[in-house]
Formats: C-alpha cells, sequence, structure tokens
C-alpha cells in the first residue's frame, strides 16, 4: 500500500464456526512500518453463535 487516505476502512474474511457458543473476536491492528508512531486498532467484541 503506497497510500492510505484518512477514512474508515473495512477488512473482512470468512472463518468456520463448528460449535455453538460464545466467542470473543480478536482485534485488527495497523502500524506504519516508518514511522511506528503512526497506527490504529479495531475493537473487539462478542459473537454469540446459536
Amino acid at each position: 500500500m503506497d497510500y492510505l487516505p484518512k477514512g474508515t476502512y473495512v477488512f473482512e474474511y470468512s472463518t468456520r464456526i463448528k460449535l455453538k457458543g460464545k466467542y470473543q473476536t480478536g482485534i485488527a491492528a495497523i502500524q506504519c512500518m516508518y514511522t511506528p508512531e503512526f497506527n490504529s486498532h479495531s475493537e473487539s467484541f462478542e459473537l454469540e453463535v446459536e
């Protein structure tokens, strides 16, 4: 990625869950390789599979 303008972005990926229950999602993190002080992360949330 050469340039990422300020804004909101959606990162999506597929998963398969075999068992019902409550799961805690992980966070997504992004950091500039050359200036690590420029970084951000997403929220984690609880996902319930019925």
